[in-house]
């Protein structure tokens, strides 16, 4: 302050950690507003909110006079509104210390890299600092009516010091910085974590009134958080054979939001979802693990999830509240159950707990999957299932309402047996725990190659049931048509049960039995869409390889066997094939395994066989010819030339696959088919001279061989070299019309030591134990199908050690395909369950 009031003043900007007078440096003003300055070749930007135009008399000299008439309107118009933002250090003026109210500001904020960090600050009145800043007060320009005036506000370091351990007792790993002091930031890898640790706080510092006017949370987000404790609600309810289940979250200031809301997110993986009121709810962790397999499973019905009781695998008792649940997920105790009385066989103990399974599914009308391996007797459990479940059957007959016993042989009209069908299942009088619902017709549905198997073994095992054989043409199929009901137990082919849908589809089955369910593994099969019309009370399905190739197959079973279990394709697709085919570790693999575990039972040879005799197994790679190589690489290059035409496609390219896996085993095998002349000397391929060489060391010997191959034309040509050498065989092919026979004369022929199986014709239901040699002659695109033709000698019965040899030729598509067996493997373990 100068003479007779008037204000000496001089402007001093801050620059570099020290302080410059503009007149004594190079200063060139590059914008008013916002305000940009060049110092000495150097960019400097000033505070937001100050305009450059204040430097402009300052540029020349060092101060100016302001007269006293002119100082408030001065500072009403150029200090204050130009340096109300700017850290500003006044001296030969009077200051007024003052007290600000302070807060501590716990701010969330979002890194470049997508992490998440909280930063805290401090605030003094409207004045904002952060722990690095060493700026000690904070001196204010006031206009009043008495004029300008300046206050200042002093930081207090102890306070902020305070606040930075009360966050350390809150998380003990927040960051320290070098001194061993708590830092002023903490940075989360993302912001889930970030958030649960907000609500934590939050929480913490709501219920502390001292807390609560220290601390004060921010978020500087595009979008806010929601931070704020919630409740879940949840209530059940059964409606007949379907649990309604019904979850809500209430948020703290009452609003609830149905759980069905976060179903799509929690599917899909996403962690953050916008309420309803427009702030982001970060998903608790807990809940993927929690609720993901019920929302797979559940229909949603308004608020409520629906799910079917044969579900119920998939969910955890001790999260939804269903301990009282338990009497109807189908886990049915039948360890005391007593086996049929008129069972003509001595179960194995496996076997035994196989029938009781089987009972328990029945017992909870859920279908089911008897999946043990080949040769473990899943036809003598099955069996012994039909017959337990006739003898309930006559049981009720026997104690019906009227007293009197009733015979469906007795009856001679359709409509009475129907009607007294009909009655006995509406009775209210019968046993609770009764298998038998009914009077029914057992149906099974087979390959034809096991129809005569099928009876042999009921005959054999269960002399009591009565057998009806519905196949042969369609005269000799229609005379039986009309009486099937009469019968205890009807056998048919699967392309049988295709013809005559129309007809099986109008009986109501006690049982359907479905021998080698992998044969309507196909979802758009006309096989398929006919055993998902064959109405039965209960379901069983038999198969050793239950799902070969992907997870679409696995639907197809159950959606047969328990149509609500899995859902619509299009949802199970979404939800899991797609999923887990593509990470086989996914969390959704658990998820369906759980699902489907109560209505799969698989034993292996190894668990329950303690005597079953040792396997060995070779890989054979053979070399091809020089002519055969040279054939391969033609039709090689042109497959790839193919591949990348215009005129490609599935089929095509199908083909030429078939053609090279042709030619890896012999060339004949395609120029049967080709009308070109064949150029190349082919009485031997590579493959055929190492099968015979093997053969050789076998031939003379007490031993017996199976040689498997999909190819029929492949088993001539080498059935065409053994009648040349003179060699005894037999061979076994679709075409083949006295199976039997073929097959006794290769068992108690000793002369006879090779039997040539076609893959269609002999994969299943064959018990071949006198031979104790496997040859796979070409490697197939799954490994079950190959397990299943060395389950014809590696199985119950067999006495010796078995020998299984592979012959994969080198350097071909067939080295492939052992990789895709080993990925198709691994995909089935993923989800198939494995019980004991």
């Amino acid at each position: 302050t100068g003479v007779d009031g008037n204000i000496n003043y001089t402007l001093k900007l801050s620059y570099k950690d020290d302080v410059m007078t503009p007149c004594e440096h190079i200063l060139n003003i590059l914008s008013f507003s916002p305000a940009i300055v060049c110092i000495d070749n150097h960019i400097s930007s000033m505070p937001n909110g100050f305009s450059a135009k204040l430097i402009l008399p300052f540029l020349t000299k060092k101060n100016i006079l302001i007269p006293e008439r002119m100082k408030d309107e001065y500072f009403r118009k150029f200090i204050i509104k130009n340096a109300m933002n700017a850290d500003v250090i006044v001296k030969n003026m009077d200051v007024e210390d003052v007290e600000m109210p302070r807060t501590c500001i716990i701010c969330l904020e979002r890194t470049l890299n997508n992490k998440a960090i909280i930063t805290l600050r401090y605030r003094y009145g409207q004045n904002i600092y952060f722990q690095e800043s060493k700026k000690k007060a904070d001196v204010n320009i006031i206009n009043s009516d008495n004029g300008v005036k300046m206050q200042r506000c002093k930081r207090d370091f102890a306070w902020e010091k305070e606040c930075r351990k009360y966050v350390l007792s809150i998380d003990a790993e927040w960051t320290l910085d070098k001194n061993g002091e708590p830092s002023s930031s903490q940075t989360f890898d993302n912001m889930a974590t970030a958030i649960k640790w907000l609500t934590k706080t939050c929480a913490l510092i709501s219920v502390d009134e001292k807390l609560n006017s220290t601390f004060v949370i921010e978020q500087h987000t595009t979008q806010p958080y929601f931070l704020s404790p919630f409740n879940v609600l949840k209530n059940k309810t059964w409606i007949g054979d379907w649990l309604n289940i019904r979850i809500a979250i209430v948020l703290d200031d009452g609003t609830k939001i149905p759980f069905v809301f976060f179903k799509e997110a929690i599917i899909t993986g996403q962690n953050e979802i916008t309420l309803p009121n427009g702030e982001l709810f970060i998903i608790p962790e807990e809940w993927f693990a929690k609720y993901a397999g019920l929302l797979m499973m559940a229909t949603v019905y308004g608020d409520f999830l629906k799910i079917h009781k044969s579900q119920l695998g998939s969910l955890s008792t001790e999260i939804y509240g269903l301990e009282d649940c338990q009497e109807i997920d189908g886990d049915f105790d039948f360890k005391n159950e007593n086996l049929p009385q008129k069972l003509n066989a001595t179960l194995r103990p496996y076997q035994e707990e196989g029938v009781k399974w089987l009972m328990g599914n029945l017992k909870a009308k859920t279908g089911c999957c008897l999946a043990d391996d080949m040769g473990l007797g899943k036809t003598i459990q099955t069996i012994s299932l039909i017959l337990k479940y006739n003898e309930e059957c006559k049981l009720k007959d026997s104690t019906s309402k009227t007293g009197k016993k009733t015979s469906k042989r007795d009856s001679t009209g359709m409509a009475d047996m129907f009607a007294n069908l009909y009655a006995e299942t509406t009775s209210t009088d019968e046993p609770a725990d009764n298998l038998a619902s009914s009077n029914k017709t057992v149906l099974i549905v087979c390959p034809s190659s096991l129809v005569y198997n099928w009876t042999n073994e009921l005959k054999r095992f269960a002399p009591t049931l009565s057998i009806c054989q519905y196949t042969g043409n369609v005269a000799e199929r229609n005379k039986k048509a009309d009486n099937l009901v009469l019968w205890d137990v009807v056998i048919t082919t699967y392309h049988t049960a295709l013809n005559d849908i129309d007809i099986l589809a109008t009986i109501n089955f006690g049982i359907a039995v479905f021998d080698e369910s992998q044969m309507f593994k196909n979802r758009n099969s006309q096989i398929y869409a006919a055993m998902s019309n064959i109405t039965a009370e209960y379901r069983v399905a038999l198969s050793g390889t239950p799902m070969e190739n992907s997870l679409s197959e696995l639907w197809s079973l159950m959606s047969v066997l328990n149509p609500l279990l899995l859902g619509d394709f299009k949802t199970f697709n979404k939800n899991f094939a797609t999923p887990i085919s593509e990470n086989l570790l996914d969390t959704r693999s658990d998820i369906l395994k759980k699902t489907i575990a109560p209505y799969f039972l698989r034993r292996t040879k190894e668990q329950v066989l303690a005597d079953l005799p040792e396997r060995q197994d070779e890989i054979i790679m053979c070399e091809m010819t020089d002519d055969q190589h040279s054939l391969y690489e033609e039709k090689m290059s042109a497959a790839r030339n193919l591949a990348v035409s215009e005129k490609a496609n599935d089929m095509s390219i199908l083909a030429a696959i078939g053609r090279l896996r042709q030619i890896a085993n012999h060339p004949q095998l395609i120029h049967e088919e080709d009308t070109d002349e064949c150029n190349y000397d082919f009485r031997m391929s590579g493959k055929t001279m190492a099968i015979f060489s093997q053969m050789e060391t076998v031939r003379g010997t007490k031993h017996k061989v199976l040689l498997f191959s999909e190819y029929v034309s492949f088993l001539n040509i080498i059935a065409k070299e053994m009648d040349r050498r003179g060699w005894k065989y037999e061979i076994l092919t679709g075409e083949t019309k006295n199976r039997e026979q073929v097959i006794n004369r290769f068992s108690n022929d000793e002369n006879i030591q090779f039997f040539l199986i076609s893959l269609k014709a002999g994969g299943v239901g064959l018990n071949l134990t006198c031979a104790d040699y496997v040859f796979l002659l070409n490697p197939w695109w799954n490994k079950a199908a190959e397990e299943q033709a060395i389950s014809r000698v590696h199985r119950i019965g067999q006495k010796h050690p078995i020998f299984v040899y592979r012959f994969v030729t080198r350097n071909t598509l067939e080295e492939k395909i052992l990789l895709l067996q080993d990925h198709k493997q691994s995909l089935i373990e993923s989800v198939m369950p494995f019980l004991k």
